[in-house]
């Protein structure tokens, strides 16, 4: 049992089969895209907590050895804080 494809069935296979080929590799660049910048979204956000953390704790150590009042230590804070940026 033998097929006779005509040039035109011949042409339009090809051309099915290029772009089935040319989707999966769409798809599997997107999905890796996909994870990579979820990757970085969750870096970023350990760092800016980090960082917010860490100025904290060095207010609260210099309230420690009593180089700033808690009132100041807090206000100074809190602008710290506020000028953490999350890009």
């Amino acid at each position: 049992m033998s097929f006779k494809l005509t040039l035109s069935k011949k042409i339009i296979f090809q051309a099915v089969v290029l772009i089935v080929c040319f989707s999966l590799v769409l798809t599997w660049v997107f999905f890796r895209l996909k994870g990579n910048l979820y990757q970085e979204k969750i870096s970023a956000t350990r760092q800016i907590v980090e960082v917010g953390y860490s100025l904290l704790a060095d207010f609260d150590a210099r309230v420690q050895k009593g180089e700033l009042n808690l009132e100041e230590a807090q206000k100074r804070a809190i602008e710290g804080v506020k000028n953490l940026r999350y890009d």
